[in-house]
């Protein structure tokens, strides 16, 4: 009995739409990195700041590596403004992905008062470390998130994640 049988969606193989494989992919390697950062992390000043760290040992030319970096951070206004903040993923130090974030803040607080405005970060990037590899053979890959930005008064807010896990291609049964 087939596993998609009784099912009443069940999809209808023909000639041109043939049954897709079982999937059998799944997820090895898993690793993280979550430094402590409460209730507020370290600034990120002019200079670009290494958020977290996290390796995986890569061990085929086909191996993708599953990234996500998950945090939330916030600027500190003293007058109406925008911050913006660069995130990097790098490998080895190379950088593979970046965003852009902002926040706006529209009223001018009344000095000594200040202003804070708050965003989240969720980045998700599937890398493939040993694309072009002529054989198979283990390797260290360090991944790490960066931030960069020029205002003065950006920080993190509670915990800080950085995972990577090798992703296994579908097999034939």
């Amino acid at each position: 009995m087939s596993e998609l049988e009784g099912n009443p969606i069940s999809p209808v193989e023909t000639e041109e739409f043939p049954l897709p494989i079982p999937e059998r992919g799944k997820l090895t390697e898993f690793r993280f990195d979550e430094p402590l950062s409460a209730p507020t992390g370290p600034p990120v000043g002019l200079l670009s700041t290494t958020l977290a760290t996290a390796f995986i040992l890569a061990d085929d030319p086909g191996d993708r590596i599953w990234i996500n970096a998950t945090l939330d951070w916030r600027a500190t206004f003293t007058t109406v403004g925008i911050a913006y903040v660069t995130f990097q993923l790098l490998r080895n130090e190379e950088v593979i992905y970046s965003a852009v974030q902002s926040v706006f803040n529209p009223v001018a607080p009344t000095p000594p008062a200040t202003a804070v405005v708050t965003n989240v970060l969720r980045m998700q990037y599937v890398d493939t470390p040993l694309a072009g590899a002529a054989k198979a053979e283990i390797v260290p890959v360090v991944y790490s998130l960066l931030a960069t930005t020029t205002f003065p008064n950006i920080s993190t807010v509670g915990p800080i994640t950085l995972s990577v896990a090798e992703i296994e291609p579908n097999t034939l049964p």
